[in-house]
C-alpha cells in the first residue's frame, strides 16, 4: 500500500511539475490529456508487454495534439525510472514497471500520429501537385524560373518515393521501436517534399502576379 501511494503522489508532483513549466496552451492540452478529456480513449492494458491504444483521431491538428502527449508520457517515463534508481525492492520494481507501461503507451501514441500524419501528407502532397500543374499550364516561365521550379518538383516526388518505401519497411520491422523509427524518417522526408511543393508555388505564383500585373500596365497605355 505504500509503495503505491509512493507512485501516486510521484506522478502527481511530475504531472505538476510539467505543468507549470509549460505554455498555457500546453498547459490546456495536458490537463485535457490527464483528465482523459482528448478525442484520444485510453484504453491501454499492459498484458506481457503489449500495449492496446484506441484512437479516434482524423485530423492532422489531433495527430499533433497526439504527438505532444506521447512526448509528455515519454517524460514522465523518464521522471520515474530515474526515481527507482534511487529506491530498491518492491518500489524500485514497481517504478520501472510503471515507467516502461508509460513508455510502451507513448510509443504507440506516437506510431499512431504518424501515421495519421502520413495520410495527411500524402493529400497535401497531391493537392500541391494538381496546383502546381494548373499553374504551369498558364504560366510561360523564364528559363531559369522553370529549371529551379522542375528541380524542385523533382526533389520533391523523390522525397515523396523515399518516404513511401520507409512506410512500408515500417510495416516489416519486427519491433515497435523500429518502426517508430522508421516512420519518422518518413515523417521527416515528407516534411521536406511538401516544403519544396511551397517553394515551387511561391514562385509560380509571384511570377504570374508579375506578369499580370505587367499585362495591366500595358493595357493601361
Amino acid at each position: 500500500m505504500k509503495t503505491r501511494l509512493y507512485i501516486s503522489t510521484l506522478l502527481a508532483l511530475t504531472i505538476q511539475v510539467m505543468v507549470n513549466g509549460q505554455t498555457p496552451g500546453n498547459q490546456a492540452i495536458k490537463s485535457d490529456y490527464f483528465g482523459m478529456k482528448l478525442n484520444y480513449q485510453d484504453e491501454a492494458t499492459v498484458k506481457e508487454d503489449k500495449v492496446a491504444v484506441k484512437t479516434t483521431i482524423t485530423t492532422k491538428e489531433s495527430a499533433q495534439n497526439l504527438k505532444q502527449q506521447a512526448e509528455d508520457l515519454m517524460l514522465k517515463s523518464k521522471y520515474l525510472r530515474e526515481a527507482a534508481v534511487n529506491n530498491t525492492g518492491l518500489t524500485k520494481t514497481e517504478l520501472l514497471e510503471e515507467s516502461n507501461t508509460l513508455y510502451k503507451q507513448a510509443e504507440t501514441m506516437l506510431t499512431t500520429a504518424l501515421e495519421l500524419s502520413g495520410v495527411k501528407n500524402k493529400e497535401a502532397y497531391t493537392l500541391n501537385k494538381a496546383a502546381l500543374n494548373q499553374l504551369l499550364e498558364k504560366t510561360n516561365l523564364s528559363a531559369i524560373s522553370s529549371k529551379q521550379i522542375q528541380s524542385l518538383v523533382s526533389d520533391a516526388e523523390m522525397n515523396m518515393r523515399y518516404a513511401y518505401e520507409m512506410r512500408e519497411e515500417a510495416n516489416a520491422m519486427p519491433t515497435s521501436a523500429g518502426k517508430l523509427g522508421s516512420l519518422s524518417n518518413a515523417d521527416e522526408k515528407e516534411t521536406l517534399a511538401l516544403g519544396e511543393q511551397d517553394q515551387a508555388l511561391s514562385i509560380l505564383k509571384g511570377f504570374a502576379y508579375n506578369m499580370a500585373g505587367i499585362a495591366n500596365n500595358l493595357a493601361t497605355k
